[in-house]
C-alpha cells in the first residue's frame, strides 16, 4: 500500500555532532523543510564517523565501499529513484524502510544508514506523520539545548537518567524512566520468546 503525500514529512539532516567528554557517541538531527521541528537520534562512533566522513572532499573518499557501490550501479536501477520511510519506533529505535520506485520492494534499514544514504544520493528521507506528530521537538538550532524524547534514549543512557533523576530528587522523572525501562525489557523478553532453540 502506497503512502499519500499528506500522511509523511520529508526530513533533512541538519547536524551531526559529538557528545563530550569523549565524543564517542553522536547525535543526528533531522528536520522538516521550514526547520521547525526536529526528529534527534542516537548514533554510536562508528556511525557518527562515518556520516561526518561525508563532509570531507570526494576526492578523499572516491575508493570507500558506498561511493563505489553508487558509482557502478546502473542509471535504471539508480538508488536516487527510491524513498526511504521511517515508519514505526519501538523500544527506543526508528523503523525505517527503503522503498523501490514501484513500490514493490520494501528493505528494512537502520536510520543512520538511511541518513547517510541520503547524504551521499539525496534520495529522500520521509516519515510517517502521526509519527513526525508524536516524536518531533522544537528545533532550537543551539547543539548544547537539543534535548531528546525519553523513548529515544538508549537504554544505558536510560539508566544514567535514572540514577541522575533519583540524585535530584525528581521522583516524577524518576518514574516516567522506569517504565520506559520496564517497556524496554518486555519488548526484549517478547523477542527472545519468539527464538526457537
Amino acid at each position: 500500500m502506497e503512502v499519500n503525500e499528506n500522511h509523511k514529512v520529508r526530513l533533512y539532516l541538519k547536524e551531526i555532532f559529538g557528545i563530550p567528554p569523549e565524543d564517542n557517541d553522536g547525535i543526528v538531527i533531522l528536520t522538516d523543510f521550514e526547520e521547525k521541528k526536529s526528529i534527534n537520534f542516537f548514533v554510536n562512533r562508528a556511525e557518527r564517523e562515518q556520516l561526518q566522513l561525508r563532509n570531507e572532499p570526494l576526492s578523499r573518499r572516491y575508493d570507500m565501499l558506498p561511493e563505489v557501490l553508487l558509482d557502478i550501479m546502473p542509471e535504471e536501477v539508480s538508488i536516487s529513484h527510491y524513498s526511504m520511510l521511517i515508519y514505526d519506533h519501538v523500544a527506543g529505535e526508528y523503523l525505517v524502510k527503503l522503498i523501490s520506485p514501484d513500490n514493490l520492494t520494501k528493505r528494512k534499514i537502520r536510520l543512520s544508514d538511511a541518513v547517510l544514504l541520503t547524504r551521499l544520493t539525496n534520495t529522500p528521507l520521509y516519515i510517517m506523520k502521526f509519527l513526525f506528530d508524536r516524536q518531533a521537538l522544537p528545533y532550537t538550532g543551539d547543539p548544547q539545548r537539543t534535548a531528546m524524547p525519553l523513548n529515544s534514549l538508549p537504554y544505558n543512557r536510560l539508566e544514567d537518567e535514572l540514577q541522575k533523576a533519583i540524585r535530584n530528587e525528581d521522583y516524577r522523572k524518576a518514574s516516567l524512566i522506569q517504565e520506559e525501562i520496564k517497556l524496554r525489557q518486555r519488548h526484549n523478553n517478547a523477542g527472545n520468546d519468539n527464538i526457537k532453540p
